[in-house]
């Protein structure tokens, strides 16, 4: 769906549905937004459930064999001759031909008794989702808000805003109060939110890089591939990352260029 890229003055606030017809003086669904100045049209953005999203490729690969062992924790990586030769878990050792590390910001810690070097940082955000039960006028596409950086989306009668940046280790306790300031961010622009009840509070740690961008590629192990650092792009980033994956695992050259996500990039 097209967004537009709404300013004031020369700075560029926030993305919006692109009208039919655009109203800079009335954006759609903006309770104060007279101080939007113009808008450009872009095509670049869209949304989506996560976890929807996550729930039914899930049920995908349980229809293709897939098995999955959820509470399942992984104590090591066993090596021989530089291949993994199994994964020692609470469970038992796991045997495979192939590996693929995608564990989010737990992958560094894995792999670092094996000497590879991945400089993954975990950064907190928040998220609060609020009933849009009555608000008939709430937005029903996306909204970043570059001024505030936090952003909005409407997931059919719930509307989501998230946002925060904290580093605070492996703390990945939430804290209320951080996502009730992403609320009041807002509700300048839009005061209805103010009164919404809370169906969920979320706080996750993004596996940051320090370029910014994911780690993707084979490992200095032959048969052990690397998947991870996706930072907050996470979902963005799944399908065009698993392609690549796939691509290597079947032993097949990439479709696209995979050198910029090198794991060997930070030579560490």
């Amino acid at each position: 769906m097209p967004l537009t890229t709404l300013c004031r003055g020369n700075q560029i606030v926030a993305l919006v549905p692109t009208p039919t017809s655009l109203s800079i003086s009335n954006p759609p669904s903006c309770s104060s937004a007279n101080d939007f100045t113009k808008g450009s049209p872009s095509t670049v953005d869209e949304s989506g459930d996560p976890a929807l999203f996550t729930e039914g490729i899930a049920e995908i690969c349980r229809r293709m064999g897939v098995e999955f062992r959820f509470g399942t924790k992984i104590r090591r990586l066993a090596v021989e001759r530089k291949r993994i030769s199994q994964v020692e878990t609470n469970d038992g050792p796991l045997d495979a031909d192939l590996y693929v590390l995608a564990l989010g910001k737990d992958s560094a810690s894995l792999v670092r008794p094996l000497g590879i070097g991945l400089p993954i940082y975990p950064v907190k955000g928040y998220s609060r989702t609020l009933s849009l039960r009555g608000w008939n006028t709430a937005p029903t596409m996306p909204l970043v808000d570059y001024d505030r950086r936090v952003g909005l989306v409407r997931f059919g009668d719930r509307f989501r805003i998230v946002g925060k940046a904290e580093f605070v280790g492996d703390d990945d306790r939430h804290d209320p109060r951080r996502a009730g300031a992403l609320v009041d961010s807002v509700t300048d622009v839009f005061p209805e939110l103010a009164a919404r009840e809370v169906i969920e509070d979320w706080a996750g740690l993004r596996p940051m890089t320090p370029d910014g961008m994911p780690i993707i590629g084979p490992s200095p192990y032959e048969n052990l591939f690397v998947n991870t650092g996706h930072g907050h792009l996470g979902l963005t980033l799944s399908c065009g990352s698993a392609a690549v994956i796939g691509s290597l695992v079947a032993g097949q050259a990439p479709e696209v260029d995979i050198a910029a996500y090198s794991v060997n990039r930070f030579r560490l």
